[in-house]
């Protein structure tokens, strides 16, 4: 649920946590059509809202607009009507975010370890992913075998290191070449005078 702001003309929402967002939907109660901006920005305060992506929602015989796909996904998201008339209600906001599939690869006796982000930043509090004492660790499980080849890495820069010698190589043996018959030419012309 989101909150207007205090000329109605902007609803203001947080998602509560940072998810993998492919799209988000604004859903409106009534029947209307608005064209809005819709903009996010990752952090609470400090921060300028950015993304400005200007489009129409509507709700008109129980057809809604499609959700709007974001390369970008922010925890805080604005919605500002761009007309002078402010929202009569308070459009409700969905996301829409692909879950990510982890594999880890570990090798001897565990417990292991999975360091994700920079170390030197404090534990982030009130950000919603933060174990609570109701949730459950998930236990790890071993669905197949791994099994380890070493390959050695095939490397195509041979090929254009003797590429580019060869080539130096050439051009130098032509400029002598040219060098030589220019010189030729000129202890001909004076040989002939």
């Amino acid at each position: 649920m989101g909150r207007k702001s205090a000329d109605g003309k902007t609803i203001y929402y947080d998602t509560e946590g940072y998810y993998p967002i492919t799209a988000i939907d604004f859903r409106l109660q009534e029947a209307d059509s608005i064209e809005v901006y819709i903009r996010n920005r990752n952090h609470h305060s400090d921060d300028v809202y950015s993304m400005q992506i200007k489009e129409q929602i509507f709700n008109f015989n129980s057809r809604q607009n499609k959700p709007f796909n974001v390369s970008y996904a922010g925890r805080y998201w604005e919605l500002e009507t761009t007309s002078e008339l402010p929202f009569s209600s308070i459009p409700d906001c969905y996301i829409i975010y692909g879950p990510l599939e982890l594999v880890f690869l570990a090798r001897g006796q565990g417990p292991w370890t999975l360091a994700y982000g920079n170390s030197n930043v404090s534990r982030l509090q009130g950000n919603n992913l933060t174990i609570l004492p109701e949730d459950v660790l998930l236990p790890a499980t071993i669905i197949e075998e791994g099994i380890y080849k070493h390959v050695p890495i095939r490397s195509d820069k041979k090929w254009s290191v003797w590429f580019l010698w060869g080539t130096l190589i050439l051009a130098t043996v032509v400029l002598s070449v040219l060098a030589f018959y220019i010189w030729r030419s000129i202890n001909k012309k004076e040989a002939e005078e």
